[in-house]
């Protein structure tokens, strides 16, 4: 071993020693805030900075880990190639066996190399074909074979983050009296990733057909608030709606293109089940008995749509050639649009939408 590997060894185990030997006190800190009140506010920020700083002490772990192993097994790996080419001693050539023939390549391995020029080869050769099947956009060739995917950023400074006042109903307060519930109306991350961004291809799939998913949609609410946040759907496709907590939830509806509902759902374990015919972005949900609660639906009428993650990452698969028009929306920033083309031999496009 020497002194590189020393020197990376040493170091990861320093870091996973000071962060270890910091566990206690945060350990005692989220004790402490089992059950929030309004004073502790100042506490819970200061957790939620730890929080960060542990991810980001994990995440350099990690990376130091990786580096060390890596150069490990390297230097492993010259180890035993350097053995085995000292342990291996050349033969000498036996004086009475013939030299073998000189080798001539044949007629056919002279023609020129196979240029793939339609599908049908392109199918012949790799087994996969270009064309999207007809009415199934989502099959296993397409999706490996085309994808859009990118980042979503917040090029401006983020909003603080604000707790949700839920003392309206006392089930609510119990169900996140462990860590308070935050406004999900602008979720950053640290390196200015935008989450709960809905993206979706606005323009450029005219004659495209798409049966709707028979799978449904679900969207629960949990903790007297909707999870997920921001869902896609397609039009024909099931949308499930359902009550995981004891206390009265009605899930209302405001819609521009499609009939609204809005219906009581007392209990828990309750499940209604809603489809949208025409394409709309975006519809509403909310809770009149809560008025914190709300979620957003994009309809589309095409599979070709995606919500970015908490990084802002997303990604769209499966699309077939063609000039397209992507539009991000979200609750906050408004929309940006953006053209990309996707060719018969692109395997990704990436792209990336700044807000605001």
């Amino acid at each position: 071993m020497n002194r590189h590997i020393t020197a990376i060894f040493t170091l990861t185990v320093g870091i996973a020693l000071g962060f270890y030997w910091s566990e206690s006190r945060y350990a005692r800190l989220r004790e402490r805030l089992t059950f929030l009140t309004e004073n502790d506010i100042d506490d819970y920020l200061r957790l939620k900075r730890m929080e960060e700083k542990y991810a980001k002490a994990d995440e350099i772990l990690g990376k130091a880990m990786l580096i060390f192993l890596t150069e490990l097994g390297l230097r492993l790996s010259d180890a035993q190639k350097e053995f085995a080419k000292k342990s291996s001693t050349p033969k000498a050539p036996d004086p009475k066996k013939p030299l073998p023939t000189p080798y001539l390549p044949s007629p056919r391995e002279t023609q020129a190399p196979l240029v793939i020029t339609s599908d049908k080869t392109r199918k012949e050769v790799t087994g996969r074909s270009l064309t999207p099947p007809s009415g199934n956009a989502g099959s296993s060739a397409t999706v490996e074979l085309r994808a859009v995917l990118g980042t979503v950023k917040l090029t401006v400074p983020p909003p603080e983050s604000r707790i949700v006042n839920m003392r309206a109903d006392p089930f609510c307060t119990r169900s996140n009296a462990d860590v308070p519930a935050e406004s999900e109306e602008v979720i950053v991350s640290s390196n200015g990733g935008l989450g709960n961004v809905f993206i979706y291809i606005k323009e450029g799939l005219a004659d495209f057909i798409s049966l709707a998913p028979e799978e449904a949609v679900v969207i629960d609410q949990a903790g007297c608030r909707y999870e997920p946040h921001v869902v896609g759907v397609q039009t024909g496709q099931p949308l499930r709606i359902t009550n995981s907590d004891a206390t009265l939830h009605n899930v209302h509806a405001l819609t521009k293109n499609n009939p609204g509902f809005n219906q009581g759902m007392p209990t828990t374990g309750n499940v209604i089940e809603k489809k949208f015919t025409k394409p709309e972005t975006m519809v509403r949900l909310k809770c009149d008995v809560h008025g914190w609660m709300s979620a957003y639906i994009g309809v589309v009428s095409h599979p070709f749509f995606a919500v970015s993650d908490a990084s802002g990452f997303f990604r769209i698969r499966g699309l077939p050639p063609g000039d397209y028009t992507l539009e991000a929306w979200h609750e906050k920033y408004g929309t940006k649009t953006q053209r990309v083309s996707v060719g018969r031999a692109d395997l990704a496009k990436a792209i990336r939408f700044a807000f605001p």
